[in-house]
């Protein structure tokens, strides 16, 4: 501004207009500075307007990573029990907790407030759907109460994601009610035949029929008119799909994932029609309501309902091979006939709508730079259990507050030898990696070894990455990978699934409580936990710091050096001074325990926690399991 009032200077009227553009520059500098600094009218505390649009998702937070699966939700004050005030820092605001919110408040489920009136259970009917559908497409998932924590932890995502077109189908009344209390719309589904609330095992005569009635009711709702996009709760969403579902389906009646391994395109279209017939998935499927979509549901529940054993997805695949035309499209497009040239279908993106193979042990979308829509939770082991911690491991599935926030915590480091990591597709099909199982047993042993000490101290296992060099398959393998999934891009060894090497559902009845590996690594757990640990190493061992030289590493105050292994009881003593912290990290474990010192209590534990090991599948004898020779 110098420079330009200088160089006017000479002349009286242009001097004096510098002056005037000098003068309003400074005043707009002044106006701007005031605006920016001044203190909002809701800054005095942060009002809780903002922190529900933090949970619900409405008011969408700026990423500084490109992590989709991540939910920004507000913690209470007292989430941990400790008495003391909190805060949570999310993206440069500092949100002071004063009170913690409600589950319905977390959740930001839409449809409690202004949707429903107080006491009303509505059920299945054309008004219902109407007043959740948006472009006249709704989202629909069915479930038990057994099913409730995946309910809770979808609607979230849902949140999440801003989808708000969705419909609970809950086919007892004390899951709608649960459902209901915590503010997520919910219908109730009657039916002729009563599912059971809870104790439905996959593949049982009660899930069989819980599916039949789930296609029967589809079959009711697609008259209606309405575009459904069925949908199981064991799914992750990590992007909105409907935009890409409506946009691919104009031409077809159906869109459909499958359970294949390989991706046939990666282009962002729907796959490329093949001559073989693709295993469809109807756990996630686009119909619209077309004349041909109401005759081939119309046909399938008759089917399920001739053949009481008949689940909903052999159905589905028994008819869609009927007159399979996987090379007949409709022109222009990828959209191929089926069921005798009465449906049109189209199969979606392997890369985009994964399966829990592809997703969670391939890790295709991820090696290939994709961002998928959903991760369906297939191909897994320990049922309900192994689905929970997969979408966990993921941070895919969204807790209550308490999960991330209460308790104290036992971390450790696994120690595997680096001659047992490693790719092991040259076992021969039908024979047995024998590196694959000295590596899962040492990993099992590991796990039992730190699951004693975290007992003892009454602490929750915080659980490493487990490694795998071979797959794991409920038949033989070629290359040690799942027939289909050795596309290029799929190495070994890789970070496995925890259900690939652990029973996961005897965790809970060995009185093992544990969180999944990349726990602590979670948005939600707060600064506080993370905050509060010290770091437990071993030296003297061998290929191991020795323990004259600590002096020598740099050290801080949240470090405690230990020179030799010892007892579970020797090492509760050891640990007492550390009782407050929030994590106890130890490492290596496989030189921390020796034993424990009471035979009678080992003999015990042994008979209570030895089932966590799984085993490999499969060589021509069967399966070989994970045992320690001290839990043989």
């Amino acid at each position: 501004n110098a420079e330009y009032m200088g160089r006017f200077s000479h002349s009286p009227k242009l001097g004096m207009r510098a002056q005037r553009v000098l003068l309003l520059n400074c005043v707009c500098w002044v106006l701007a500075i005031v605006i920016l600094y001044s203190p909002q009218r809701d800054s005095e505390t942060p009002s809780k307007q903002r922190l529900q649009e933090f949970a619900t998702g409405d008011r969408e937070e700026p990423h500084k990573h490109t992590k989709p699966h991540s939910e920004p939700a507000p913690q209470g004050a007292d989430a941990h029990g400790d008495g003391h005030e909190h805060r949570i820092q999310l993206d440069g605001d500092i949100l002071q907790k004063e009170t913690f919110m409600q589950e319905k408040d977390q959740i930001g489920a839409v449809g409690a407030a202004g949707q429903l009136r107080p006491g009303e259970r509505p059920e299945v009917t054309r008004e219902a759907f109407a007043r959740r559908a948006r472009n006249n497409i709704v989202l629909v998932t069915f479930a038990n109460y057994q099913h409730r924590l995946f309910i809770v932890s979808l609607v979230r995502n849902f949140a999440r994601l801003n989808i708000e077109e969705y419909i609970i189908c809950a086919f007892d009344d004390k899951l709608m009610d649960y459902l209901i209390d915590r503010g997520i719309y919910a219908v109730r589904v009657r039916a002729e035949e009563q599912v059971k609330e809870e104790g439905l095992g996959w593949g049982s005569k009660d899930f069989i029929q819980l599916m039949r009635v789930k296609y029967i009711v589809t079959s009711q709702i697609i008259k209606w008119g309405f575009e459904l996009l069925i949908t199981d709760d064991d799914i992750g969403y990590l992007q909105n799909p409907l935009p890409y579902l409506f946009f691919h389906s104009r031409q077809a009646d159906m869109l459909i994932t499958t359970d294949n391994l390989i991706a046939t395109t990666f282009d962002g279209g729907l796959e490329l029609p093949t001559h073989g017939k693709p295993e469809f998935n109807s756990g996630f499927a686009y119909i619209r309501p077309t004349p041909n979509s109401i005759k081939f549901l119309d046909q399938m529940v008759a089917n399920m309902k001739a053949d009481p054993e008949l689940r909903d997805q052999p159905a589905l695949n028994l008819m869609m091979q009927q007159g399979y035309e996987g090379m007949s499209l409709v022109p222009g497009t990828r959209i191929f006939h089926a069921w005798n040239h009465g449906i049109r279908v189209g199969t979606l993106s392997t890369v985009l709508f994964t399966n829990g193979h592809t997703y969670f042990a391939q890790h295709m979308p991820q090696r290939y730079g994709f961002m998928p829509y959903t991760a369906h939770v297939t191909h897994v082991y320990s049922g309900d259990y192994g689905k929970r911690n997969r979408l966990r491991e993921a941070k895919l599935f969204y807790d209550d507050l308490s999960y991330y926030a209460d308790g104290k915590f036992l971390s450790f480091d696994f120690e595997l030898p680096a001659e047992l990591v490693k790719d092991m597709s040259y076992v021969p099909r039908e024979k047995i990696p024998t590196e694959q199982v000295a590596l899962g047993t040492l990993q099992v042993k590991q796990v039992l070894d730190a699951a004693i000490i975290a007992r003892k101290l009454g602490r929750i296992l915080l659980m490493p990455r487990t490694l795998c060099g071979c797959d794991r398959y409920w038949y033989f393998m070629d290359e040690c990978r799942m027939n289909g999934a050795n596309q290029r891009g799929f190495n070994l060894p890789f970070v496995c699934p925890m259900d690939h090497i652990f029973n996961l559902d005897v965790f809970e009845r060995a009185g093992i409580e544990f969180r999944e590996w990349g726990f602590l690594e979670n948005r939600l757990v707060p600064r506080e936990v993370l905050d509060s640990r010290v770091g437990v190493y071993m030296c003297d061992y061998e290929g191991g710091p020795r323990c004259a030289d600590v002096s020598s590493i740099v050290k801080t105050a949240d470090e405690v050096w230990v020179g030799a292994p010892n007892t579970d009881v020797w090492w509760v003593e050891k640990l007492k001074p550390y009782e407050s912290k929030r994590i106890i990290h130890l490492a290596p474990m496989a030189r921390v325990l020796t034993k424990m010192e009471n035979a009678d209590e080992f003999q015990r534990w042994k008979h209570e926690a030895r089932d966590i090991a799984s085993g490999w599948c499969c060589h021509t004898n069967g399966v070989v399991r994970y045992m320690p020779k001290e839990y043989e």
